[in-house]
């Protein structure tokens, strides 16, 4: 028989349900809840049907490269699964319609938040094209999703307490980080039941082993995760934190491109061959490259400072005025060596990965060197359609009380911004925004209100990674490290305020701030200088130095100590 069902699963409110409350405990179950249904729930919903699924003791999702229409006894063939999403080919419709079922069932009892988009279509593997048949797929799901099934909450009684995080009815009290005892949701307690699971285990995936740490300075053999917001940050100090969303740019149009020279049906098993290969090469990526963004982390730690500070060129005396982060200690009970341990904690932490799409968290200083150090790692990597891997990335630095879901609502506007700047999905490229005043609008209204003036925009990004122009990453940590610990502007603030105040008025304002400075030109790059733009710090209608200027006390670059 040549008569398959394709189905595909994709889970929607996805964001919403993971960044809905700013407790880091509550927003990682959340994120493990999500992996679940990849990692767990899926398998779980096939029953005893054969299939190429199979999950590692290490708790991986392994792939196996069977055909279903060469494998008589295999009743579903997984062709790819991750990041909330599957795509499956059934041997018959009633076992596609049965799956269905059970894990639309386990979602709406699981994680009622989180809503299951399920499509599929018929296929004659022989005699259609799966191309084609993929594509029609699509466009039902998506259809689909426009037309969601209505939902209608559960009203409370009139004595209920509303849940602390969510304001919904509060099924039990729960002590939350030693402090007396919250009113709870169902929903917000199987997240944290989920983090009890899940506890350090997503952060130390991608954590160096003991080897790999014993060639460092880190000085442990482990390391302690961050638990909380507020383990970000100096004690004492104002805590700001970074929230990094990264993913693949064009990774759209690069999966459309599969296609080309697969649209005969003698070409199908070709064509679903690429597409899980291509799915795989890609979350193989991600993962990469966030393990080699903890590692640059470990690396840059400097045991005389006891954290993390910029390096290049800088003299003791130099130190107390440039930003530091220090490294915090954390005591946990071991359960197996039935002791208090203590261990340094690495300022990171991973929320969400799967696919190509990564969200981390770490102190506000650290974010954009880090953000930077991820596209770069991720760029190093071939996918599997044979180009580079591609990525972009949104920062937001915002202070800790900031309300987390509107932090990641600009997170994810900040990642399409950049979107602009890679070269139609051929370049790296970032965006970024520093929330220290607490303002909670779209970027794109804080740009024109607080970033436009009179000679045009105060800012440069999004920018590339590298460009042939000024406009690029190297040209801004240029800046940044003159303003920082240049001979002319090292802890001279008040000529730094005073160049801040001249760029806004606007080019012919600057050079006269120069020429009052005794200044024969404002600091350039390296590479593609520009006479005009260090004259008068502006070029067609961009200033090219506010970026530096505003990420002075927040940044810290990831240089590793002498």
């Amino acid at each position: 028989m040549s008569k398959y069902t394709l189905l595909m699963l994709e889970i929607g409110g996805i964001q919403d349900f993971v960044f809905q409350t700013n407790n880091l405990k509550v927003n990682v179950g959340a994120s493990r809840l999500v992996r679940d249904i990849s990692e767990k729930w899926v398998g779980a919903a096939i029953g005893g049907l054969k299939s190429n699924l199979v999950l590692t003791q290490a708790g991986e999702v392994v792939l196996q490269e069977l055909a279903i229409e060469a494998s008589p006894d295999l009743d579903v063939e997984f062709i790819y699964l991750g990041g909330g999403n599957a795509l499956m080919l059934f041997r018959d419709e009633a076992k596609a319609k049965t799956f269905t079922q059970q894990i639309s069932l386990q979602i709406l009892k699981e994680t009622p938040d989180l809503s299951a988009h399920i499509a599929r279509v018929n296929i004659d593997l022989k005699g259609e094209v799966f191309v084609h048949a993929f594509e029609a797929l699509r466009r039902k799901l998506a259809l689909r999703k426009q037309q969601p099934a209505p939902r209608m909450a559960t009203p409370a009684q009139a004595v209920s307490a509303p849940c602390v995080f969510t304001g919904h009815a509060a099924a039990k009290l729960h002590e939350l980080d030693e402090g007396a005892p919250s009113p709870i949701s169902a929903a917000v307690e199987r997240k944290i039941e989920a983090f009890a699971s899940e506890k350090h285990a997503i952060s130390e995936n991608y954590t160096p082993d003991k080897a790999v740490l014993a060639q460092t300075n880190w000085g442990a053999s482990s390391a302690a995760y961050v638990l909380d917001f507020e383990d970000f940050g100096t004690l004492d100090e104002a805590s700001y934190i970074a929230i990094v969303h990264a993913d693949g740019n064009g990774m759209g149009k690069r999966i459309q491109a599969l296609k080309d020279g697969h649209e005969t049906a003698d070409k199908n098993r070709a064509y679903i061959q690429k597409l899980r290969t291509f799915s795989s090469s890609a979350a193989d990526a991600a993962n990469n490259a966030l393990k080699a963004t903890v590692l640059s982390l470990i690396e840059c730690y400097d045991p005389a400072i006891d954290g993390w500070q910029r390096q290049e060129g800088v003299e003791p005396a130099d130190r107390e005025r440039l930003p530091l982060v220090e490294r915090q200690p954390k005591s946990y009970w071991d359960n197996e060596a039935k002791s208090w341990v203590t261990l340094p904690v690495l300022p990171l932490r991973v929320v969400v990965a799967g696919g190509d799409d990564v969200t981390f968290v770490t102190d506000g200083r650290l974010g954009l060197a880090l953000a930077q150090r991820y596209l770069e790692a991720f760029g190093e990597q071939i996918l599997a359609d044979g180009e580079r891997a591609v990525g972009r990335a949104g920062v937001a630095i915002v202070n800790t009380h900031y309300p987390f879901s509107r932090a990641y609502d600009l997170v994810d506007e900040l990642a399409r911004h950049a979107k602009k700047a890679g070269a139609d999905g051929k370049q790296e490229s970032i965006d970024w925004h520093f929330g220290v005043n607490g303002v909670i609008r779209t970027a794109k209204e804080m740009r024109q209100t607080s970033y436009h003036v009179a000679s045009g925009s105060l800012i440069s990004r999004p920018m590339p990674l590298t460009s042939n122009d000024w406009r690029n990453w190297d040209t801004f940590t240029r800046h940044l490290a003159e303003f920082q610990n240049g001979r002319e502007w090292k802890g001279k603030r008040n000529k730094v305020k005073a160049l801040q105040t001249a760029l806004r008025a606007g080019p012919e304002a600057t050079s006269v701030f120069r020429h009052n400075y005794g200044l024969d030109a404002l600091p350039v790059g390296k590479k593609n200088a520009s006479p005009t733009y260090s004259l008068n710090g502006w070029h067609e209608g961009c200033c090219v130095y506010f970026d530096a200027l505003e990420a002075m006390d927040l940044f810290i670059p990831l240089e590793q100590p002498k």
